[in-house]
């Protein structure tokens, strides 16, 4: 959350966080990300397929949109899925973030 203060020196654009109450006031990506989600469940339930690890789910995921892209005869899958390897978010959570946060005791001594 202290990170959002960043988002427009980070990428040059405003930024807020919205709380709403369950199933009010999401967007779009929300409805996306239950899709997504839904679908991985009844491939689970209904087929053979497993999904043991973030890296299962993300693959399905890719197929799943490549079979809905060439059934719905369009060019361009529905949702674009990105996978990062927790070394990738570590190394921006070392070089990019870590001198934002400092933690003694556990309490926040400053964020800049």
């Amino acid at each position: 959350m202290l990170n959002l203060i960043h988002h427009k020196s980070d990428f040059g654009i405003e930024a807020a966080w919205t709380f709403s109450a369950t199933g009010h006031g999401k967007g779009p990506c929300d409805g996306i990300g239950a899709t997504v989600k839904s679908s991985a469940n009844r491939a689970t339930i209904m087929s053979n397929v497993t999904l043991s690890s973030p890296l299962d789910f993300f693959e399905f995921t890719k197929q799943f949109n490549e079979n809905a892209t060439k059934s719905n005869d369009v060019d361009e899958t529905p949702v674009h899925a990105f996978y990062l390897e927790s070394n990738v978010i570590d190394n921006v959570t070392e070089t990019l973030l870590s001198e934002r946060f400092t933690r003694i005791d556990g309490n926040m001594l400053n964020f800049q």
